[in-house]
């Protein structure tokens, strides 16, 4: 038992460690990189499975060859309703990347974000350029029905999705930040119905937790030497007190002797 208690603890300790030092394994989920509408923002929800997740890492179609440096906004539950108002909006993460072409992912490390388990979170990802307060760098599939890679669906339709998360369709943005003071019926901030080309990658956040430490139970020998100690020191003990009631009597037979002397 002791040694069955032992084998667990070690088995729990080991992947304890191994869970926070190295982490888990990284999946990604990819909408694709077809293009056909380009803009300098995407804007899209994600729905979380039943374990928190951390994003580790982020793909974006870049059409451009140059160095784009870039902002991620999240806002809970949804996009909808707050396109166009940066006010509840988070800065999540700041990046600079190169552009690695058309049809292609192109590598964007904004940090680590943790999206908490069966929750929808908005997701705004922009380039910004000083110069002219938006860039056409990411592309998405058309809603031009004429296009090859035309989208006939709508917001919020499952565009990607595994037991974990799920992207949901969104919506282009124009112009840099969140439509350039345009409201979100305008088409010149924002083209709704869109299809966000690129790729999510996460860990899964399942923290193993130690084994309890087991109390070890005595072994044979121990408990053997319990016994005798305690059969040793109930068979001493009589002993002991009638070897000082004899002393208590001698003594007193010879103070009594003394005094009648």
């Amino acid at each position: 038992m002791l040694t069955k208690n032992i084998a667990s603890l070690t088995l729990g300790t080991v992947l304890f460690v191994a869970n926070s030092c190295f982490g888990g394994i990284i999946t990604t989920l990819t909408t694709n990189y077809s293009g056909g509408s380009s803009g300098s923002g995407a804007m899209f929800d994600v729905v979380v499975g039943s374990q928190d997740l951390k994003i580790v890492g982020w793909e974006l179609h870049m059409r451009l060859l140059r160095i784009y440096n870039m902002e991620l906004y999240t806002i809970p539950h949804s996009w909808v309703g707050s396109a166009d108002n940066s006010g509840p909006w988070t800065l999540a993460g700041t990046a600079s990347a190169f552009g690695t072409g058309p049809f292609v992912g192109t590598p964007v490390n904004f940090g680590e974000l943790v999206l908490h388990a069966n929750t929808s979170t908005g997701i705004y990802i922009t380039a910004i350029d000083p110069s002219t307060g938006f860039d056409a760098i990411f592309d998405f599939n058309s809603t031009s029905s004429q296009s090859p890679n035309y989208f006939s669906g709508q917001i919020g339709d499952n565009i990607a999705s595994n037991s974990d998360l799920t992207i949901h369709a969104g919506a282009l943005v124009s112009r840099y930040p969140f439509g350039d003071g345009l409201p979100y019926s305008h088409t010149g901030g924002f083209t709704p119905r869109t299809v966000w080309n690129g790729a999510i990658s996460y860990e899964v956040v399942a923290l193993v937790e130690p084994s309890p430490v087991a109390v070890p139970e005595p072994s044979p020998a121990i408990a053997l030497s319990l016994i005798i100690c305690l059969v040793v020191w109930r068979r001493t003990k009589p002993r002991k007190e009638l070897f000082n009631s004899l002393k208590e009597y001698k003594s007193s037979k010879v103070m009594n002797l003394t005094e009648s002397l």
